[in-house]
């Protein structure tokens, strides 16, 4: 047997959901039931922010600095996770290095 009649069989065998979900369709509009709208969408998960900070150089000669970005969940996000994805207190999510920042700026 060909892998495509073995395909083909299998299909006939389980039946194709458009094909499942068409005829429901059918019989729910013969019946007069009017299929709800689908829900709306999820509101996003991860959205996107933007910050901004000044790093002040206060020595009295240049030097390099990295800034650091963590975020912290909250006690409902750690909540509602489940023991098998643990979520971290926190997370850096950027960074960014400053080479040479001159005193005083």
């Amino acid at each position: 047997m060909g892998i495509a009649q073995q395909a083909a069989e299998d299909i006939t065998a389980t039946g194709d959901s458009s094909t499942k979900d068409a005829h429901s369709a059918d019989h729910q509009a013969a019946a007069g039931v009017v299929p709800s709208p689908p829900p709306p969408p999820p509101e996003p998960i991860f959205r996107r922010l933007e910050y901004t900070c000044t790093v002040t150089n206060t020595g009295a000669i240049a030097g390099d600095e990295v800034l650091l970005v963590y975020h912290r969940a909250g006690q409902a996000v750690r909540a509602t996770a489940s023991s098998l994805h643990p979520v971290p207190i926190k997370q850096l999510v950027e960074f960014e290095r400053f080479n040479n920042v001159p005193p005083g700026t």
